[in-house]
């Protein structure tokens, strides 16, 4: 299961962890948690499922439904740099911020509107006041999970780049 606060790269890491365990001759089913129902798990097959929810209530699965926990933890800055990023989609398209437990989309629903980059702007800011709470919360129910391992997200020139950082 990947994991982590927010907007850190997580649907991105999902994505390449499916291709490769796929290049390997591995069957994959990679799963949104957001957006997708979790399936009754079969036995050959790996399944990479993202839940931003994974060590709160609001969890897709029990965190000991898996077999490995990996949790992204980008630094202050890549963070902010992820946020930004997106917001600039969020602007284009006009809406952000889903949450499926909460309040859905939030936004005007209208690309460029400007009305929208001030509420975006209090989602990031909101976020980055909390973010040391949230850590430290999902940290300290994570240490009891020995299949935990820290993922640093990095945005590159290049793209994304994924360290492995810390394991439980």
């Amino acid at each position: 299961m990947i994991t982590g606060l927010g907007l850190v790269g997580k649907s991105t890491f999902r994505k390449t962890l499916r291709e490769l365990i796929s290049s390997l001759g591995l069957i994959v089913e990679a799963i949104d948690g957001d957006y997708q129902k979790i399936p009754k798990f079969q036995q050959g097959i790996i399944y990479v499922t993202e839940d931003v929810h994974g060590p709160t209530k609001e969890a897709c699965l029990p965190l000991e439904s898996y077999s490995l926990i990996l949790y992204l933890l980008p630094t202050p800055l890549s963070h902010m740099i992820f946020w930004i990023k997106r917001m600039i989609v969020w602007f284009k398209i006009g809406k952000g911020s889903w949450d499926k437990h909460r309040q859905g989309w939030l936004g005007s629903g209208k690309g460029y509107d400007i009305s929208n980059i001030p509420l975006f702007i209090r989602l990031m800011v909101y976020d980055f006041r909390h973010r040391r709470i949230w850590l430290k919360h999902d940290l300290e129910v994570l240490s009891r999970f020995r299949n935990t391992a820290l993922i640093r997200p990095q945005w590159t020139p290049k793209g994304i780049k994924f360290n492995f950082i810390h394991r439980f």
